[in-house]
C-alpha cells in the first residue's frame, strides 16, 4: 500500500508550541473523520524550524488535503535489514 507524508512548517521563535498544537489539532481531526491507518508526529529541521507531518494512507490523502499542508511526498520503506547469518551473495563461490 502506497502512502503519503503530508508536513506543516512551522518557523521562528514560537514554532515548536504551534506546531504542537497544530499536532493536537490534526489527531482531532483524524478521529472526526475515522481516518484509519493515519500516522502523525514532530521534526525540526534546525534551530527555529518545527513541522508537523503526516503518513497516510491512500483512502486518507484527500481529506487531509483539505488541511493544505505546505510539503508532501511518498512514503519510501525502509530497506530490509541484511540476515548477519546469510551468505554474503558477492562473495566468490566457495568450490
Amino acid at each position: 500500500m502506497s502512502r503519503t507524508i503530508f508536513a506543516w512548517d512551522f518557523h521562528g521563535p514560537h514554532a515548536e508550541g504551534t506546531a504542537r498544537h497544530f499536532l493536537e489539532h490534526l489527531h482531532d481531526f483524524c478521529r472526526k473523520l475515522a481516518l484509519e491507518g493515519c500516522e502523525a508526529g514532530l521534526e525540526s529541521l534546525g534551530p527555529g524550524h518545527h513541522a508537523v507531518w503526516c503518513r497516510t494512507p491512500p483512502a486518507a490523502v484527500a481529506e487531509v488535503q483539505r488541511l493544505r499542508p505546505r510539503r508532501s511526498r511518498p512514503d519510501v520503506p525502509d530497506p530490509p535489514v541484511p540476515d548477519p547469518s546469510a551468505p554474503d551473495p558477492s562473495a566468490p563461490d566457495p568450490k
